[in-house]
């Protein structure tokens, strides 16, 4: 199999974006396959510069038009000549984004022709027999019809991580109907769907009746810990990754558990974000806010933890990130913050933490306290299924039979 894995955020060349696709691409190498990445070109230091070492000859980067960035969204006036320069080019955006075919906000929309270019040199270069394509975002993903008629062919697999539904409320009943048509032609083109969780494999299903879960997974590679254990007698509480929207609820509840428990023991919580946000539902003496680090020095410091945080807004409540699973892998109690769902289930079933909410926060507390004590949390669980050398495995499977 010579496989094409078109991405436009992709691993170390991104800050953000599909990391799965360069762990399936390490793992894709490992095997055998013949794999070939082509995403958008990044400058810059990025957290998962370690993901791809020694794979690097094998991703094509390329320039691609970036959406020019309004005045408005970069700065605040500072007097009265910057106050109407401002108001102009909130007015002026305010207009354009409702004329616009499409969506305003894909970032991806003005780069859809480059990757269709350079995707056909490669097909051609590497003799590509599967083309797959991760999104979001989304608007680049009609280069998979325009591929198909040049190249029948080839097998087209389409990967969500994302619905492209998720973009909609912004946008107009004519943009909205523009970009559905555009989903609906990019998935008549494609031979599978694949997408990280039950509900998501659900949904597209009514699309391609070849609607396949590639869950989320972890590297084991990436977990490299010294083993030394630092002493305190003080409970230490850790989260890191994103600030998602719609969690302000579960921060505020996140402070109440802290002042719950600190009547009972010394406790503190560090918080490792990549992005500002929610400043006043984290601003505690409790509670200590850092910047993003390095994935190596996370896992050191969750390992030191006596418990690691999960928040999740409610439209994720069925998503196990890989997140998720690196949280596992540490083997400490998982506190999750969030709506009642999959994950809750998942967690609650397996022994692996506690589910706190508003109505069990007292017993919450006390299991935690009873927990570093017994230490029966988390029950023994095997990681190995959720690994991404077994998902990639059966991947590769999957591609091989598809006809």
């Amino acid at each position: 199999m010579n496989l094409l894995i078109i991405s436009y955020y992709f691993p170390p060349y991104a800050k953000v974006g599909s990391r799965r696709w360069a762990k399936h691409f390490k793992y894709l190498r490992q095997s055998g396959v013949e794999a070939y990445v082509l995403c958008k070109r990044f400058e810059g230091k990025s957290s998962w510069d370690k993901d791809i070492i020694g794979l690097r000859q094998y991703v094509n980067q390329i320039d691609v038009k970036l959406p020019i960035i309004p005045y408005f969204q970069k700065q605040l006036p500072k007097n009265f000549i910057d106050k109407i320069r401002w108001k102009l080019s909130y007015w002026i955006f305010s207009v354009v984004k409702k004329v616009k075919i499409g969506n305003f906000y894909d970032v991806s929309y003005s780069a859809t022709e480059s990757f269709y270019l350079e995707a056909k040199k490669l097909i051609l270069k590497h003799k590509i027999d599967t083309v797959l394509i991760s999104c979001g975002p989304f608007s680049y993903a009609q280069i998979i019809p325009k591929l198909k008629l040049e190249f029948p062919d080839l097998k087209y697999i389409m990967d969500y991580r994302d619905y492209w539904e998720d973009g909609f409320s912004s946008l107009t009943e004519n943009q909205r109907k523009y970009e559905s048509q555009q989903q609906e032609n990019v998935l008549k083109a494609v031979d599978i769907v694949l997408s990280p969780n039950n509900e998501m494999q659900s949904f597209y299903k009514r699309f391609v009746e070849r609607s396949y879960k590639l869950p989320h997974a972890v590297d084991l590679e990436d977990f490299k810990l010294n083993g030394v254990k630092t002493e305190s007698n003080t409970l230490r509480f850790i989260y890191g990754g994103a600030f998602y929207h719609d969690i302000a609820n579960d921060l505020l509840l996140i402070k109440s558990f802290m002042h719950e428990i600190k009547l009972y023991a010394e406790v503190e919580a560090e918080f490792y974000v990549s992005i500002r946000g929610y400043e006043k539902e984290i601003d505690d003496t409790l509670i200590k806010r850092y910047d993003f680090i390095d994935s190596a020095d996370y896992f050191q410091r969750a390992s030191d933890s006596t418990a690691v945080f999960l928040i999740l807004p409610p439209d994720r409540a069925n998503a196990m990130s890989s997140k998720f699973f690196e949280l596992i892998n540490l083997k400490k109690p998982i506190l999750y913050f969030g709506a009642s769902g999959e994950v809750s289930k998942f967690i609650e079933q397996n022994q692996l933490g506690i589910h706190v909410r508003a109505e069990n926060l007292n017993s919450s507390c006390q299991l935690v306290l009873k927990n570093v004590v017994e230490n029966t949390i988390p029950r023994s669980y095997d990681i190995t299924p959720h690994t991404f050398a077994f998902q990639t495995k059966l991947l590769i499977e999957l591609l091989e039979n598809v006809k």
